[in-house]
């Protein structure tokens, strides 16, 4: 537990040494507040030319990508460097191992997205959600912050590709959109990017769609099996 605190503890003090880092950290937030109190602005400036609320669903669906990414490319930047440094190569001699280390890299930014999305999805004000379907989608959105940080710390060989490398997950936003419009069946092969499972699951809900739990639980299987995946992977590279 102690070395989980300390962890923590330099994690925070790493955060707070960079400014790019720390606006990882705030930009949910950020972005939250904007959707709150701007968009309804802009839904009455636009009222004359077209219906701005008929598209809620997708503004809605893409703060509960942005959150986990956000806080995944923070946690994937944080790997970066520590890869530079040999922690990694350090830690696994000491008590908490190659494992418990591993664990903590996955849990840690997938609370912290848990968390940041249980209080700022009620916030944005414009999707139509229970308080049981906000944790569920909270909880699945939650995977995709290990899963960003495992792919960005995965590919990428340092802080500088890592940048060009998390400009480029912004392709992974705009498939579940793509596949919103889509009228064919086929749109379902989006499903092997993780983002496309809570994006349709908020969608759903707002809607009162009974696909809901079915996209929370495909959803949960797809990552899963990516999250291990990249846990391998990244394992076999920092060794």
């Amino acid at each position: 537990m102690k070395k989980i605190i300390s962890l923590s503890y330099n994690d925070f003090r790493n955060v707070l040494r960079e400014p790019m880092l720390i606006m990882l950290l705030i930009g949910p937030v950020a972005m939250t507040l904007a959707i709150r109190y701007l968009i309804p602005i802009l839904t009455n400036l636009t009222s004359e030319y077209f219906d701005l609320t008929e598209y809620y669903p997708l503004i809605g669906g893409s703060v509960v990508l942005f959150i986990p990414m956000l806080i995944g490319m923070l946690i994937g930047f944080i790997l970066l460097d520590e890869r530079d440094d040999s922690i990694f190569l350090m830690l696994i001699v000491t008590p908490l191992g190659r494992k418990g280390y591993l664990i903590y890299r996955t849990l840690f930014p997938a609370i912290l997205s848990i968390i940041f999305s249980v209080i700022l999805l009620p916030l944005i004000g414009i999707v139509k959600v229970s308080f049981i379907e906000v944790i569920a989608i909270s909880l699945l959105a939650s995977l995709e912050a290990p899963v960003t940080a495992l792919l960005l710390a995965g590919i990428a060989n340092n802080k500088v590709e890592g940048l060009a490398i998390s400009k480029g997950l912004g392709i992974f936003l705009i498939i579940p959109i793509i596949a919103y419009f889509m009228k064919s069946p086929w749109k379902i092969i989006g499903g092997v990017i993780p983002y496309y499972w809570p994006f349709n699951a908020i969608v759903a809900g707002n809607q009162g769609n009974d696909s809901f739990w079915l996209y929370i639980i495909g959803g949960f299987i797809v990552e899963i099996l990516i999250l291990i995946w990249l846990v391998n992977r990244y394992e076999k590279k920092a060794a």
